[in-house]
């Protein structure tokens, strides 16, 4: 968001680096993050409930890859702080999974993340990660709930 103040014949341009709910992170595609999850941290979703409740909001198997390769992500406290190239962070708690609506699985060792890609028609992509690495795995579509991180692009 750019912001003009014409002072005489002087205009100064401000420009807003992060909105209240979405952090820009200097990203090349210029996708914006949340800065929370979706419903609170310790909200779940399956594949076909957010793609109802968020659309285009959810991120895709692209988008989580260049926030995988594109930023340093540091854990602290049970989850990643991912910094981007611009310095400005968010925070993506390891909320683990869940299954059969109240069974609760890796919560404060694992992330999981859900995108809006699909693998195949049972399968979609995934971030998962744990202290020691994130990257993009597959998952049956409709048994688990995952946690969820929206998108803007502006």
């Amino acid at each position: 968001v750019a912001v003009a103040i014409v002072i005489g014949t002087i205009a100064i341009v401000s420009f807003k680096q992060q909105s209240d709910d979405y952090v820009d992170l200097g990203l090349p595609s210029g996708t914006l993050w949340s800065s929370t999850n979706a419903g609170g941290n310790a909200a779940y979703y399956t594949y076909d409930e957010a793609i109802n409740l968020f659309g285009d909001k959810l991120p895709t198997q692209v988008q989580f890859e260049e926030l995988i390769n594109g930023c340093m992500w540091y854990w602290e406290d049970g989850g990643f702080k991912i910094v981007g190239p611009n310095g400005n962070d968010i925070y993506m708690p390891a909320m683990g999974f869940s299954y059969n609506e109240g069974d609760y699985y890796f919560v404060g060792t694992n992330g999981a993340y859900l995108s809006s890609t699909i693998d195949t028609v049972d399968y979609v992509s995934v971030l998962m990660y744990n202290s020691h690495t994130a990257n993009m795995g597959v998952d049956k579509r409709g048994e688990c709930g995952f946690s969820v991180r929206l998108v803007y692009n502006p």
